[in-house]
């Protein structure tokens, strides 16, 4: 089901490419959007519409909007990153520049809501509403991200806000948006806003996860990518409540820039992690959350056949590797 469902949106991209003038900046927007990915948000939007009874083509430009909204927070993000590689490709400031790659990623922002505009659905205003919330929340989400980088430790309980903000809402904002194209039941566009919400916090962590541990050839990033920019993730929080005292000052030494070369910090940090037990700790992490979006499934109030299909997400996200 979730292959046919990503077949069906990139069936519907390569179809719709951006055009316009000047070219540079048309150009640079279908080259962030073609360089491929998981498409897991479109296929939750386009999930979130089967679930309740809809029809995918009628959701389909929704799913795209945020595809393209969610695209364009990359495009900022590998800048304020200083992301070499997206995808195992370029990412788009170093394949042509900053201030292109800005201009590109603000037009996808407004064309995302051009396309949300341009439907007529009659549900169009709450799903306007719900981008703007979710907007405004990845800001703050992305802002507390930097805001972390800049001190010692931050608690476990906080990063999960932060992640909760940054990249679990607009799952959650895709399942909603997609049974909005239907029609707009409370308790199940709630439970599915749960649900994706926790089970994004679970996505983000293995995100953590597989920056640390993962094979960069499955994962198109350099590895420890987050510890090169001395990122405290959840594998940081982790590691630092479970270290003791001396362990403690060296990840803080490690992770102070001005002391420490990146190389150096990714060697220790990833060899504490081992000795840690890290990986491990993330997993059962992973699977607290997991179990929330099932209790959230399971409160739906939706039939027991669509719950299947919504199960099939947790599967995906459980054993990915990229």
């Amino acid at each position: 089901m979730l292959d046919q469902l990503k077949t069906q949106y990139e069936t519907y991209l390569q179809k719709n490419p951006f055009s316009g003038n000047p070219s540079t900046l048309y150009d640079s927007m279908n080259y962030i959007m073609q360089l491929g990915g998981k498409r897991i948000r479109p296929i939750l939007t386009l999930l979130g519409a089967k679930v309740v009874g809809g029809n995918t083509a009628t959701a389909m430009p929704i799913a795209h909007a945020l595809e393209v909204f969610h695209n364009f927070t990359l495009v900022h993000d590998d800048i304020m990153d200083k992301a070499p590689t997206r995808r195992g490709k370029q990412t788009l400031h170093i394949k042509e520049n900053t201030a292109t790659a800005i201009l590109a990623g603000d037009n996808m922002l407004v064309a995302a809501y051009v396309i949300v505009l341009n439907s007529k659905l009659e549900n169009k205003d709450i799903i306007l509403e719900m981008l703007s919330q979710t907007a405004r929340e990845i800001c703050e989400g992305q802002q507390l991200d930097m805001d972390f980088e800049n001190m010692d430790y931050v608690r476990l309980e906080s990063y999960i806000h932060m992640i909760s903000l940054k990249t679990a809402v607009l799952l959650g904002c895709c399942l909603k948006c997609g049974s909005l194209t239907v029609k707009n039941n409370p308790q199940i566009n709630d439970a599915l806003y749960n649900f994706g919400v926790n089970a994004g916090i679970a996505f983000q962590i293995m995100d953590d996860y597989l920056d640390a541990f993962g094979d960069t050839n499955l994962t198109g990033k350099q590895t420890g990518g987050d510890i090169i920019a001395a990122k405290k993730t959840a594998l940081f929080n982790l590691a630092y409540e479970k270290a003791s005292t001396d362990q403690r000052k060296n990840l803080l030494i490690w992770f102070d820039t001005q002391q420490t070369k990146a190389e150096t910090r990714l060697q220790n940090t990833l060899f504490l992690f081992q000795e840690l037990a890290t990986a491990q700790a993330a997993s059962e992490l992973m699977e607290e959350y997991f179990n929330k979006a099932y209790t959230a499934l399971e409160n739906s109030g939706l039939a027991e056949s669509n719950k299947e299909d919504l199960l099939q997400v947790i599967e995906f996200l459980r054993g990915r590797t990229y």
